[in-house]
């Protein structure tokens, strides 16, 4: 069982460009470290409305959004949206139901990532 009793700030994202980016690339191990990090010690998790829209399509709460950024994997080097200036790192790992499930996550800064998409 995965204990999800964490001090996140959870924020819903409506528009762009109200938060800072950091534009450095990072390997996947390293990635997959500090998105985990950022959720463990009570970072902040930006929701993007599109993110939010895909969750409740696809029945995924917030438990299991957690569950995924904090046990996950980041299997494969990141995308740069050459529209958002931004790596984006895709994140695979468990739902709290055992299901499987990605989020398209940004790190934003050493406190902060957004959460573009999750599937």
């Amino acid at each position: 069982m995965i204990n999800l009793e964490l001090k996140c700030n959870i924020v819903l994202h409506w528009g762009a460009g109200q938060l800072v980016e950091i534009n450095k690339r990072l390997e996947p191990d390293e990635a997959t470290k500090v998105i985990s990090d950022i959720v463990r010690h009570g970072g902040e998790i930006v929701l993007s409305r599109h993110c939010r829209n895909r969750m409740n399509e696809r029945n995924l709460s917030m438990h299991d959004l957690l569950a995924v950024l904090l046990n996950g994997v980041v299997e494969w080097s990141s995308e740069y949206s050459k529209e958002h200036e931004q790596y984006r790192y895709k994140v695979t790992g468990q739902t709290i139901d055992s299901g499987k499930a990605t989020a398209v996550t940004v790190i934003l800064n050493h406190r902060s990532i957004l959460i573009v998409t999750v599937y």
